[in-house]
């Protein structure tokens, strides 16, 4: 079960990402034509649920890693993405190395984890599934408060996390900065930055406009989310009716 977005990441590389969140197969099947490096169901603020998240995976496996927000790191949530096929999952709203340990024993199977086994794809072929998932599977998980930022460090360091990921919005109501992200915010993105490259795991960033991907790449930042189905719909359709006003 290879996963290349994973060995990308460890390689040093970097991947673009895009997110659905509105529980459209079709549109997800739209935006994984594009051929991002990976596409992302929100199952945390979408409106996926287990059976359109399956299908879901289904329509975009070929042309785009799939990875799953979780709800939260807990084992249901967790097993039951990865039970439909996904190849990674980002946990939300992680604070503690304690939290960020129990999310990672969460997605591997026994002895590295806690993980049961199970589900529809997994068990099309158990014995080879299980025999690579625990390796193959990407762990990540989303910095996104203050608390979080202060302990970036140990969630960094933490075995089996491949990622980090500033939930940039998050952080902004965390901090106090919203809606102005400002130096107080950069700060705090720049200190999960450094936690990240002193513990060797690749750090993800939420572009708020898919222009920040170079620099933010130049920085040290691996994994880029460049827009989610919702946002380049409501784009594009305000950008159609401007200019057709202009008409």
């Amino acid at each position: 079960m290879p996963n290349p977005l994973l060995e990308t990441l460890r390689r040093g590389g970097s991947v673009s990402s895009l997110w659905s969140v509105t529980g459209s197969i079709a549109a997800a099947e739209i935006m994984a034509a594009a051929r991002p490096a990976a596409l992302v169901f929100d199952d945390q603020h979408g409106l996926w649920d287990r059976q359109t998240l399956f299908a879901g995976i289904a329509v975009v496996r070929d042309r785009a890693t799939p990875l799953v927000r979780t709800v939260d790191g807990s084992p249901a949530a967790v097993g039951g993405a990865l039970d439909s096929g996904a190849l990674g999952v980002i946990v939300p709203m992680i604070e503690t190395a304690d939290q960020a340990a129990a999310a990672v024993a969460a997605a591997k199977y026994p002895p590295a984890g806690n993980r049961s086994g199970g589900g529809i794809r997994p068990l099309l072929d158990f014995p080879a599934y299980a025999a690579t998932a625990s390796r193959d599977i990407l762990v990540g998980m989303m910095i996104e408060t203050a608390r979080g930022v202060e302990n970036a460090a140990a969630i960094a360091k933490t075995p089996g996390v491949d990622l980090v990921f500033v939930g940039s919005g998050d952080l902004s109501l965390s901090l106090g900065t919203f809606p102005d992200f400002g130096p107080r915010h950069e700060d705090a993105v720049q200190a999960v930055l450094a936690a990240c490259k002193d513990a060797k795991v690749a750090c993800g960033i939420y572009c708020l406009d898919p222009r920040e991907a170079r620099p933010r790449i130049a920085e040290g930042f691996q994994f880029l989310f460049l827009g989610s189905d919702n946002d380049l719909l409501r784009k594009a359709a305000a950008a159609a009716l401007a200019t057709s006003r202009q008409v």
